[in-house]
């Protein structure tokens, strides 16, 4: 009982963006025992942190534990993880490619679940920064949108118009890419999105087409609205990948030290 007490608290602390509170409540509930819950949790706490020996760690732990379990989903869930965070955190290329398959074929009976929509998510994000393949993108989009809609996520739902909107921008296709982008960033400042994650992935998706597309006006714009909610939605780390790109937005204005301090 006092584990899963913890686990509570650990996940509404994430919910927070209390990534330190959250850390600290799943190493209590692994005092008492291993879980495979609790380690995932520990693991997403330590993503935010940029802690990223714990989050393998916690995340391949959390992968067996669910296996163990028979628990399909989760094993898939950490799998799909994994395949994020062998290319983001290392550019590890072969383990990368390595854990999506096996997210893949955790999820094969499993196409119409929120797990599968995530795993499209991070995979259309992997054609387009590493693959640079729009086409291939803009596929994995629609299926995103598909089961967003279906299962009515706003989350999925927001992502998959994001991913679309910057496929299409780098297709060259202007106008209806940015029709797309826009409508995501209004549904993610308005409060339509929940998961943390979520909202500073479009958000940097946005900022990203505008540096593509060369259209700084509408990046500051953009930048400056999500500028004033940055601390409140917690996601700092998050911002080490758009700021580069408001860094130009900047330069684009004249505002050189601003620009020189992102």
């Amino acid at each position: 009982m006092l584990a899963s007490t913890h686990i509570t608290a650990g996940q509404h602390a994430l919910a927070e963006g209390a990534w330190a509170v959250a850390r600290e409540e799943f190493l209590l509930a692994l005092e008492n025992g291993d879980s495979a819950e609790a380690y995932a949790g520990l693991a997403d706490a330590a993503w935010w942190l940029g802690d990223e020996d714990e989050v393998f760690a916690a995340r391949e732990r959390a992968h067996q534990g669910f296996l163990a379990a028979g628990d399909q989903l989760g094993a898939a869930r950490m799998a799909t993880w994994l395949f994020l965070d062998s290319m983001e955190f290392r550019g590890e290329t072969g383990l990368a490619n390595g854990w999506l398959q096996r997210a893949k074929i955790l999820l094969e009976d499993f196409r119409g679940t929120r797990e599968y929509g995530w795993l499209m998510v991070w995979e259309g994000s992997f054609w387009l920064s590493h693959e640079n393949d729009a086409a291939k993108a803009l596929e994995l989009a629609g299926s995103v949108l598909e089961i967003g809609s279906s299962l009515d996520d706003p989350d999925l739902a927001t992502l998959g118009l994001a991913l679309e909107g910057l496929a299409r921008v780098d297709l060259g296709q202007i106008v209806d890419g940015f029709a797309l982008l826009d409508r995501a960033a209004i549904a993610t400042m308005s409060g339509e999105v929940a998961a943390p994650v979520a909202r500073s992935t479009t958000m940097c998706w946005v900022i990203g087409a505008c540096d593509h597309a060369r259209d700084y006006e509408r990046a500051q714009q953009w930048s400056e609205r999500f500028k004033a909610v940055e601390h409140s939605w917690r996601v700092d780390g998050m911002f080490s990948i758009c700021r580069p790109h408001y860094a130009l937005v900047l330069i684009q204005h004249g505002r050189w030290a601003d620009a020189e301090r992102e």
